[in-house]
C-alpha cells in the first residue's frame, strides 16, 4: 500500500500554525513506519521555514519572533537557518532520526545555492553547527 501526504505552509518564509501541524503530522507519520517501509520526502522552495516544530517549551509565535528579530538585525539566512536548527523538533536530521530504521529518501526542487539545498535538507541532514 501506498500512503500519499501533501504538506504545505510557510508562506513568506515565515513558519505558521499550518506547517506546525504539517511538521507534528510528518513526525507521526515517520515514526509509525516500519523497517520495510520507505519514506520518499520531496522539498520544494521555502525549505528552511517548513516543518517548524519547536521544542517543548518554545512556541511558534516566539520561535517566529525570535526568526524576525533576527533576520531585522542583520541575520544570515545561514544564521537565521542555524537558529531555526537548534529551536526545532525536526531539522537537523531529526526527522529522519525519528524515522530511524526506516529508509528515507530526499528529493530536493529549486535548489539555487549549497545554502539553499542545505536549508531544504534541514529535516533529513545532520549538521554540526547549532550556534547562531
Amino acid at each position: 500500500a501506498c500512503l500519499c501526504r501533501v504538506f504545505e505552509g510557510a508562506p513568506h518564509n515565515l513558519p505558521d500554525s499550518t506547517a506546525e501541524q504539517a511538521a507534528h503530522e510528518a513526525l507521526s507519520l515517520v515514526r509509525r513506519a516500519s523497517d520495510d517501509d520507505i519514506i520518499l520526502v520531496l522539498v520544494s522552495g521555502g525549505g528552511s521555514a517548513l516543518l517548524p516544530c519547536p521544542p517543548k517549551g518554545v512556541t511558534l509565535q516566539e520561535k517566529r519572533e525570535a526568526v524576525e528579530f533576527l533576520g531585522k538585525a542583520g541575520a544570515s539566512i545561514r544564521e537565521l537557518n542555524a537558529f531555526r536548527r537548534c529551536v526545532s523538533q525536526t531539522k537537523g536530521g531529526r526527522l529522519a532520526e525519528a524515522a530511524y530504521p526506516t529508509k528515507v529518501s530526499l528529493m530536493a526542487a529549486a535548489l539555487l545555492t549549497v545554502h539553499a539545498c542545505l536549508a531544504l535538507l534541514e529535516p533529513l541532514v545532520w549538521q554540526m553547527l547549532c550556534l547562531v
